[in-house]
């Protein structure tokens, strides 16, 4: 007996569909050639600038949907003993470099509570860690694009402590040369100089950022602030208060508390005659409005746009905080 039409109707449909997944298996092996080859195409330009320019290895570039406007940079700089696995570069939208690049250094904290002891940069400026505000807890790059400030936003990926400081410091003209390189390579950047710096942590970076300002010898003369966000841990005041003497002619040196009040307002003490220090306390009930957790991990949410806004000068409210901690530290001694 012969196939039913139904028979023959169900054979037509299934040599159709091998016809059809067929040409779609061709189809997709054609396109995942062609893929291969406009990726390796890639992989071979980065690496001829790599070694034409003597740039870093571009980890990743993230634009606009992926960071905040205008692109991130995920680069990976060493040499020799030295290497740092990944640090973001974040170019904000409104950028427009005149002759110079001004730079602000950014060194995270501890990786306690809010942040994992595995988390890269990439994580922690991306932490929202289910704030009641929907905001991050390290808006880093979004406030600095708010702004409207013109610099760029260089932070590395350090240990779960204060590991990777050091070893930046004793290396600071070459990362900084690096990270310029990388933005001639990778963001269509002029061959620009470096133009003014800043230096800011938070928490446990407090340790060891001082030496890290003074690993360089090319841009000594650049850094313009410094930034600690509840940084004075215990036996560093010392360290604070004599970079911050040495340097006052040329740095100003501003500084939050809440966890380390007792060093902090011991170097407001010390500093009492120093105008370009400014050890103010942090706005914590701001902070506790607004996130659950220690106050302490919260105080840069606080207080980077408020120190991006007023970069070049203090502000009436740096003044008054200053004064404040002066007072009080001189009414516990």
């Amino acid at each position: 007996m012969g196939d039913t039409p139904i028979d023959k109707a169900a054979k037509a449909i299934g040599h159709a569909a091998g016809t059809v997944a067929k040409a779609v298996g061709a189809i997709e092996g054609a396109v995942e050639k062609r893929l291969d080859k406009f990726g390796n195409a890639v992989v071979d330009g980065v690496r001829h600038l790599e070694e034409r320019l003597g740039a870093p290895h571009l980890l990743r570039r993230d634009d606009a949907g992926r960071s905040p406007a205008q692109f991130t940079l995920y680069l990976r700089i060493g040499r020799g003993g030295f290497s740092q696995s990944k640090t973001g570069v974040y170019v904000p939208e409104k950028l427009s470099p005149r002759g110079k690049v001004n730079l602000i250094l950014y060194l995270h904290g501890n990786k306690l509570r809010v942040v994992n002891a595995k988390d890269t940069i990439e994580e922690i400026w991306g932490k929202d860690a289910g704030e009641k505000t929907g905001k991050l807890v390290f808006p880093l790059r979004e406030d600095l694009n708010e702004s409207g400030k013109q610099f760029i936003l260089i932070a590395p990926t350090l240990g779960a402590q204060d590991q990777g400081i050091g070893e930046i410091g004793t290396n600071l003209d070459f990362y900084l040369e690096q990270v310029m390189l990388g933005l001639v390579a990778y963001g269509g950047f002029p061959d620009l100089p470096v133009g003014d710096i800043i230096i800011a942590g938070h928490s446990g970076a407090g340790g060891r950022m001082l030496a890290l300002a003074s690993g360089t010898n090319s841009y000594k003369n650049n850094i313009k602030e410094i930034w600690g966000f509840d940084t004075l841990l215990k036996g560093t005041e010392g360290d604070w208060r004599s970079w911050a003497v040495g340097h006052s002619s040329q740095t100003k040196v501003y500084v939050y508390y809440w966890a380390y009040g007792d060093a902090s307002l011991l170097l407001a003490k010390d500093t009492a005659g120093v105008d370009s220090v400014y050890v103010m306390k942090a706005d914590s009930k701001a902070i506790a409005k607004a996130d659950s957790g220690e106050p302490h991990d919260f105080i840069l949410k606080r207080h980077w746009r408020e120190r991006l806004d007023n970069i070049g000068s203090p502000s009436q409210s740096d003044i008054k905080g200053r004064e404040e901690s002066r007072a009080e530290a001189k009414k516990r001694n």
